[in-house]
């Protein structure tokens, strides 16, 4: 099943949202920091737990929208540094 419209226009708007905060010179503490929105992070998980079935459509977005990518690649350096026991120090 591929993504819903829903889902697809979140992307571009996120795309536009990330763009913006860097335009305006923000960087990925900004980012991170934009996500804290609880409506934002169910709609990117309710995005991530599509992807098992739809990684190809969700890679195409991520090669078509620059600020969705980032988004991406950010949550997935934190996780990776999560399961790496990076940040227990910080979580104590």
């Amino acid at each position: 099943m591929s993504l819903s419209i829903k889902q697809k226009r979140f992307i571009a708007r996120l795309d536009s949202e990330t763009k913006q905060i860097l335009r305006y010179g923000g960087d990925e503490e900004t980012l991170l920091m934009s996500l804290c929105d609880e409506d934002k992070m169910n709609a990117i998980k309710e995005i991530i737990d599509s992807s098992p079935e739809n990684v190809g459509e969700l890679n195409a977005y991520c090669e078509q929208y620059d600020g969705f990518y980032q988004y991406m690649n950010l949550l997935e350096r934190l996780a990776l540094g999560i399961s790496r026991g990076v940040f227990d120090d910080i979580l104590k």
